[in-house]
């Protein structure tokens, strides 16, 4: 089981002026009693490549710039093509700033899960991050619920 501050201290990756609100978010989530866990902040470009690419066939990545030994590579590491995609972002702008976090919600038991033990605790999140002028995947056409972006 995983203690919900497990985590928290990702958040010194982020942006010194984003830092403060994705605190805020935070202790505003658990003061609702959302069980929510810091999952991921800055990432390299290495890194957002690796997980663009699970989930995907290695002959699409090539046609769109992969190499074959950066494949062997992403594959040793994890990231199979016959795991769920993670993200259909490539470019991963938003997170070498550090402005946006990725966060889990966690079951009664502590372990992280995809999706929250009710649908009511996405739309609150949701509300939380517009309160405190955050941008929610939840909102998106193509929905990325994990996904908190901090907006100037």
């Amino acid at each position: 089981m995983l203690p919900p501050h497990h985590r928290d201290h990702l958040l010194e990756n982020t942006h010194p002026n984003a830092k403060p609100f994705f605190y805020q978010l935070l202790y505003s989530a658990r003061q609702l009693d959302l069980p929510l866990i810091i999952w991921d902040t800055y990432r390299t470009p290495q890194y957002q490549r690796a997980l663009y690419a699970q989930g995907r066939k290695d002959s699409a990545l090539i046609q769109i710039g992969y190499t074959p030994e950066e494949l062997r590579h992403i594959r040793t590491a994890g990231y199979t093509h016959n795991k769920p995609i993670l993200t259909s972002i490539r470019n991963p702008f938003i997170y070498t700033t550090g402005k946006a976090i990725t966060i889990q919600w966690m079951n009664e038991n502590g372990i992280p899960m995809l999706n929250p033990p009710e649908q009511a605790m996405n739309e609150l999140l949701g509300l939380l991050c517009i309160q405190s002028h955050h941008v929610w995947g939840g909102y998106w056409p193509v929905k990325d619920y994990h996904h908190i972006q901090w907006k100037p």
